[in-house]
């Protein structure tokens, strides 16, 4: 068995070799300090900003042509931010009243 196993791992050496080239560079190593946190928190900021100013120009785009896309107060879009529910619209988006 012991030879068996010296022998796989003979095969198997020039790919470990090759991998622990490949993946042993100083820039692949992991960021030390507080400047990338801060970095990081500082584009989470900004995506966060520019998603939320987008979906509020697309709201108001919306509400200037209310006639296409409401059913009465209620939107008939679906994003995660601002999707609306109401229990009196139909699947067909018919009111029951």
């Amino acid at each position: 068995m012991n030879n068996f196993l010296a022998s796989l791992k003979m095969k198997f050496e020039p790919a470990v070799s090759w991998h622990k080239a490949v993946t042993d560079k100083a820039w692949l190593a992991p960021v030390k300090g507080k400047n990338h946190l801060i970095f990081a928190v500082i584009m989470i900021a900004l995506a966060v900003f520019a998603s939320a100013h987008m979906r509020h120009w697309q709201f108001d785009q919306w509400n200037s042509e209310r006639d296409s896309y409401f059913l009465g107060d209620t939107p008939l879009f679906t994003t995660t931010w601002l999707c609306r529910c109401r229990s009196d619209i139909t699947v067909s988006g018919l009111s029951d009243e």
